[in-house]
């Protein structure tokens, strides 16, 4: 999915142009007797609309359960139909299920921050806001490309999931990894998972924001100071220094670092969500359009995204009747390749010695 223009309509819902609102400069927020904000929300009115969708949809959630056949048992199927549709509704429940969590926790995080400076906590706070903006990159990295993929091949998932495509297997590697990273993405030691499981560094994940919120970089490197045991998080509880040589313990500081902190996140708060969001929701959309009652979402079908033109042209793909390209037998052979290096373990598992065997 490609990044939002700045002339087209913002993602957040509020029908201006996305430099008018969240790409735009953020206007101050107003004060209460202490100096904290006392705008809506911890990114203020501008992020509204979104947050509001995270609520409503946390409200309509209902327990899912899904079926991941086992290897052994999918190996013993017989037909190329059979094969096609367990693979493809797996797809589907896992494009299902990662939405839906990629929501939950994006609001999670969104109150727990909220909680946070309710309480005047500055370090939980920092930690919070951090923990959001890391959340959002890896919704934004992983499911940008889910909705378009998905509505790519609508013809084939509307077959496949029907028991109805029994010319050959049709596999989507690409995006069955990114959504398989998504859900078991975690630090790995030697040998521990394939690489497919191997989380991406904090960093590298933030780094891919930086387009649409240039200072992301620095506001994170910011919030991590205070949430580490270093120098922020220890003079979170120190006045401003006047004097060179004094330094002086302040335990009441905590409005002055509260506002540093909600400055820093105004600037890229908004923008990450209105990244992050979006993309979960469309999936869930284009899920309802294969009419398959296991990842059906009727919340998804009452939130309009007509002012959104990724979404129109969203539509107007899962609307076409042309097939998918079948790749090239040289294609296939790369994908194949790339797909058994991703299920390679990381690094190599310690020998053990005669004691331990």
């Amino acid at each position: 999915m490609k990044s939002i223009g700045r002339n087209e309509r913002c993602p957040c819902g509020s029908g201006k142009k996305y430099k008018k609102c969240c790409g735009g400069s953020q206007a101050a927020p107003s004060t209460d007797a202490g100096g904290v904000t006392a705008a809506p929300g911890l990114f203020g009115p501008k992020a509204a609309a979104l947050t509001s969708l995270l609520d409503s949809f946390a409200q309509w959630s209902k327990p899912h359960t899904y079926r991941i056949m086992p290897l052994t048992e999918y190996q013993a199927l017989e037909t190329i139909a059979e094969r096609n549709q367990v693979y493809w509704r797996e797809i589907l429940y896992r494009a299902h299920f990662g939405a839906c969590t990629a929501l939950m926790r994006l609001r999670e995080w969104l109150h727990g921050s909220e909680r946070a400076l309710g309480d005047g906590n500055v370090l939980m706070l920092a930690t919070g806001i951090r923990g959001f903006l890391e959340a959002a990159a890896d919704t934004w990295q992983s499911f940008s490309d889910v909705p378009p993929s998905l509505a790519d091949c609508h013809m084939v998932v509307r077959r496949a999931i029907k028991g109805e495509l029994s010319e050959q297997m049709m596999l989507a590697p690409e995006l069955e990894g990114m959504l398989i990273h998504f859900a078991y993405a975690r630090r790995l030691k030697r040998g521990d998972g394939p690489a497919l499981h191997n989380a991406t560094t904090a960093k590298d994940t933030i780094s891919l924001l930086e387009q649409s919120a240039p200072t992301i970089g620095v506001v994170y490197a910011t919030l991590c100071d205070y949430t580490h045991p270093a120098s922020a998080s220890v003079f979170r509880f120190a006045a401003e220094r006047t004097h060179p040589d004094r330094v002086r313990f302040a335990p009441q500081a905590g409005p002055e670092k509260t506002r540093e902190i909600l400055k820093l996140s105004e600037e890229v708060g908004p923008i990450a969500l209105a990244l992050a969001a979006p993309p979960a929701i469309m999936a869930l959309k284009v899920l309802n359009s294969f009419a398959f009652a296991p990842v059906a979402t009727p919340w998804a079908d009452g939130v309009s995204l007509s002012f959104s033109g990724v979404w129109r042209e969203l539509e107007h793909r899962l609307k076409a009747q042309t097939p998918p390209r079948t790749a090239t037998g040289a294609e296939q052979d790369r994908i194949i390749a790339d797909t058994k290096a991703q299920y390679r373990a990381v690094g190599k598992a310690k020998r053990r010695g005669k004691a331990d065997k």
